[in-house]
């Protein structure tokens, strides 16, 4: 199967950009998800809270957010599963709080949103089990181990 991962960032947080690359390929294979393609964009916080509040109607700043697409990109010929949209400052944040690396973070963040673009969820206990289950999975390819986002 081909995926293909598109990152966007402004030059302050490219540096980032091979790592949530890297992640989001290992979850899209570890899922055998079809053929297919999706964007990761790396915000600031001003840039994700207006996303978060014209979208979710939560006028405040989050970690990520993803917006599954579905539909097949007539350019590529293969399914377009969404975008993903990470706060890098947020992101800084909680790595700090969890005494872990700061890409460390930014892969959990990639590989919990490409989840999300994949149909998983974790609003109800035994959902968000699953989730985190392979969430942590995909990360042990990596030696990456961190504990829950919630």
């Amino acid at each position: 199967m081909t995926h293909l991962v598109h990152v966007k960032s402004n030059n302050e947080f490219s540096e980032y950009a091979s790592d949530v690359e890297r992640a989001a390929l290992a979850a899209l294979a570890g899922e055998k998800a079809e053929s297919g393609a999706l964007t990761i964009v790396l915000a600031d916080e001003e840039q994700i809270q207006t996303l978060n509040r014209d979208f979710s109607g939560k006028d405040i700043p989050t970690d990520v957010l993803s917006f599954p697409d579905g539909t097949v990109d007539p350019d590529l010929n293969m399914m377009y599963f969404g975008d993903i949209i990470i706060s890098v400052p947020i992101a800084e944040e909680q790595a700090k709080r969890a005494e872990h690396a700061i890409n460390n973070e930014l892969m959990l963040l990639t590989v919990h949103g490409t989840l999300h673009l994949l149909g998983f969820d974790h609003i109800l206990p035994q959902e968000k089990d699953r989730m985190w289950a392979h969430q942590e999975r995909i990360l042990d390819q990596f030696g990456i181990t961190i504990q829950s986002l919630e």
